[in-house]
């Protein structure tokens, strides 16, 4: 008797050192901008340990191969090393458009799995700063999780900065409580870039922010993603990053209506 994984194709993959004169990014699959700035950031911290594979597929009757998955890893090898560089691939023999895509898709939703999975590691260690984190959000109802949902929170990089980088427990509470009061337990709210954008507005303007004032604007301004996608329209009108771009639509939010004590970012 067979039973239905008797019938599942395995896909044929090899794994070869590519030069990088020899790959090119995929037309179709891949995303439609490349971020000039990731693609610094990862070259400026190389790692060749984490560097992983390129997702590749060799085009019919040409010599070079298309990247999938990859681009920005690619884009920061050759600034790095060069054309001559030789960096590992992961071939994929016959796969057909609609499974590259589907490829694509699934390696970049396990980016914040693997987060996660650190993070529940780094519990089990009894990691201090993560579980002064957990703690704060337990007394908030709100939770880590691999996927977003209601009272659930992915961006875990970003509760760790606003705790570490903008005062602990202080400035997370009342940066969760913003949130909370503005859109409840929205799984919007808590992108990466909320988190951090209003983390770092609650540092920055600390005692001259009326978080009460914030929060309500919030809620009336609008759903969170909408807020996101303004932000990221900014950031790539005006040639600056994302977390600036929320930054100055979250004030801009706050000091609507506003004749004095006006905030501005500087």
């Amino acid at each position: 008797m067979s039973n239905k994984t008797d019938q599942i194709k395995f896909e044929r993959v090899r794994h070869e050192w590519v030069h990088l004169r020899d790959l090119r990014v995929h037309p179709k699959v891949q995303r439609i901008n490349l971020n000039e700035n990731w693609v610094k950031e990862i070259a400026d911290k190389f790692d060749p340990d984490s560097f992983g594979e390129l997702s590749v597929v060799r085009i019919t009757g040409q010599t070079y191969f298309y990247v999938f998955d990859g681009w920005h890893r690619m884009e920061a090898a050759r600034s790095r090393f060069g054309d001559d560089q030789r960096v590992p691939c992961a071939i994929h023999e016959d796969m057909s458009i609609e499974r590259q895509a589907k490829t694509f898709l699934e390696l970049n939703e396990r980016l914040a799995p693997k987060a996660l999975d650190r993070w529940k590691n780094r519990i089990l260690a009894k990691d201090d700063v993560v579980l002064r984190i957990e703690q704060v959000l337990h007394q908030r109802k709100l939770r880590t999780d691999t996927f977003r949902s209601y009272g659930a929170i992915v961006a875990v990089a970003a509760l760790e900065k606003v705790f570490t980088k903008y005062g602990g427990e202080q400035t997370l509470s009342r940066t969760l409580d913003i949130l909370i009061n503005a859109w409840g337990s929205d799984p919007e709210a808590y992108d990466g870039l909320h988190l951090r954008g209003v983390g770092m507005l609650a540092h920055r303007f600390n005692g001259d922010l009326d978080d009460h004032d914030f929060a309500r604007k919030l809620g009336r301004s609008g759903g969170p993603g909408g807020l996101l996608g303004k932000a990221r329209d900014l950031a790539s009108a005006a040639g600056i990053s994302t977390e600036r771009a929320i930054c100055q639509k979250l004030l801009d939010v706050y000091n609507k209506n506003r004749t004095t004590k006006r905030l501005e970012l500087k």
